[in-house]
């Protein structure tokens, strides 16, 4: 498990419209950790970071395999804390700023890799959790039971959450694959304890819809499940479930008025708009095979790649839609 940083030195002609790199050499820390090993065996952590670096200030933070979050001051590539996220997580950690506090919150969400004691074969709890950035505290924390997955497929979250601004400014929105489904959507919050969520550290415990169902063989229905929760409390807003699940990392555009859209691509090959702030679904396009890449939208322009595997059978395409 190895952080690099390396100064670019870079410089910006505007006039020729170049940029150019002169690269100092890399400056570099490796980590150790208990209970880890360099083989990926069962019962054991290993070594690797698969999401991406995000950073405030002078502060760094990464996931990695072994399921821990990490801080690490960039100044003099100290860690600062580290945080036990329980199980795999490739998802990129997202910051939230908050002036109120005086602080800033991470937003990660982990792999379901590892059995749960008290689930049948095969399937595991994914955990969603906000943390204090200065001191590493978790604030809340919610789980839900996925798959284990296999060589090809992971169950949990492997997308990246959204954190909401303007109209949505109150929630956070994570993705899952191969999550166990309840059989029902929501756009309204209940009254009854979720007894598969986590009290958090101050006692406080979000609400949720109806809990994952098992079938008739004794397991769960698998598929894709957005889940929008309350920033403060943890609280369900909405959810959506389908049968297709979702490795794309939820995209959230905004008007000028601050009105936000969700889109959504899954591995059924659609893409979907959702009103963002209920779940209500706007429309959906087809695009024929696997979606696993996260789109990139400008103005009103969304490119995305789909793999020509699975869907109704087209080949692999760079698609542009047009928001309208």
């Amino acid at each position: 498990g190895i952080l690099y940083t390396v100064k670019l030195n870079a410089q910006f002609d505007a006039a020729a419209g170049t940029v150019s790199i002169n690269p100092d050499g890399l400056i570099k820390i490796r980590y150790e950790g208990s209970g880890y090993s360099r083989d990926d065996n069962a019962g054991s952590r290993w070594y690797g970071v698969e999401s991406s670096v995000s950073a405030f200030r002078n502060y760094a933070f990464f996931t990695d395999n072994g399921g821990r979050l990490q801080c690490v001051d960039l100044n003099n590539m100290a860690l600062k804390y580290v945080v036990d996220v329980t199980d795999e997580s490739d998802s990129s950690v997202v910051i939230d700023e908050s002036y109120g506090d005086n602080t800033f919150y991470l937003y990660t969400g982990s792999q379901t890799r590892t059995k749960g004691s008290d689930l049948p074969d095969g399937f595991g709890y994914s955990y969603q959790r906000k943390i204090n950035g200065l001191t590493g505290a978790i604030v809340w924390e919610k789980r839900w039971i996925c798959s284990t997955g296999d060589a090809s497929a992971s169950g949990g979250i492997v997308a990246t959450p959204h954190v909401g601004r303007g109209q949505i400014s109150n929630l956070v929105i994570y993705s899952f694959s191969l999550a166990a489904l309840s059989g029902s959507n929501t756009s309204a919050t209940s009254d009854t304890p979720d007894p598969a969520a986590t009290v958090a550290p101050d006692g406080t415990q979000g609400t949720t819809e109806v809990l994952p169902q098992k079938n008739a063989g004794g397991t769960y229905t698998l598929g894709g499940r957005i889940v929008a929760y309350d920033k403060s409390t943890g609280a369900i807003s909405w959810s959506i479930e389908q049968t297709n699940d979702y490795w794309a990392s939820p995209v959230v555009v905004y008007d000028s008025l601050g009105k936000a859209y969700l889109i959504q691509c899954d591995r059924g090959g659609n893409v979907t708009m959702y009103d963002a702030s209920n779940g209500n679904m706007l429309n959906s396009v087809d695009l024929g095979s696997r979606i696993d890449s996260t789109p990139a939208v400008f103005n009103n322009l969304l490119v995305v790649g789909t793999r020509g595997k699975g869907g109704s059978g087209k080949g692999p395409q760079i698609v542009c839609l047009k928001i309208s």
